[in-house]
């Protein structure tokens, strides 16, 4: 097996793993429970109508089949990232943070355009939450190197080892 380094990163595993959880968290809520992620989202029992830290429900309207789909695309990358973190080969480490940047950057960037809706509290979260799930990859990136050479790993990876 062509491994991202001859012992795996802790920096790398650890960041794989937030990232899994940052997709997981919400995968698994608004699956199970769309209304009330759309409703609450980021901070349930928090929020509630017209109060703090309600982002989604600034953009009516609710739509579950939206909101569901979103959860199970979240599931879908948890599941990526944390095989990335349990067994990482270069090239899933790669692929997984590049289809979550992939994803993340136009996600990130509608939000940042839209900033001027939410409150200042809201603004100031919001912002540092997309800093993270965008920064957090394009940093991890630095880190997935391959052990061997290119041709190397070329043959490697078609053996399937």
């Amino acid at each position: 097996m062509l491994l991202v380094a001859k012992r795996r990163s802790p920096l790398l595993q650890a960041g794989l793993l937030v990232l899994a959880a940052a997709a997981g968290v919400p995968g698994i809520w608004a699956t199970l429970d769309p209304a009330g992620f759309y409703a609450t989202f980021p901070a349930s029992g928090v929020a509630g109508p017209g109060g703090p830290f309600n982002w989604l429900a600034l953009f009516p309207p609710f739509n579950e089949h939206l909101i569901r789909d979103y959860g199970a695309l979240n599931l879908g990358y948890a599941a990526l990232l944390l095989w990335a973190a349990l067994r990482p080969t270069i090239q899933l480490v790669r692929a997984a943070l590049v289809a979550w940047l992939i994803s993340w950057i136009p996600h990130a960037a509608f939000h940042l355009l839209h900033i001027g809706e939410l409150q200042p509290l809201d603004a100031i979260g919001q912002t540092l939450a997309i800093i993270a799930v965008v920064g957090i990859p394009l940093f991890l990136l630095v880190f997935a190197r391959s052990d061997g050479r290119p041709e190397q790993a070329a043959r490697l990876s078609v053996r399937g080892r």
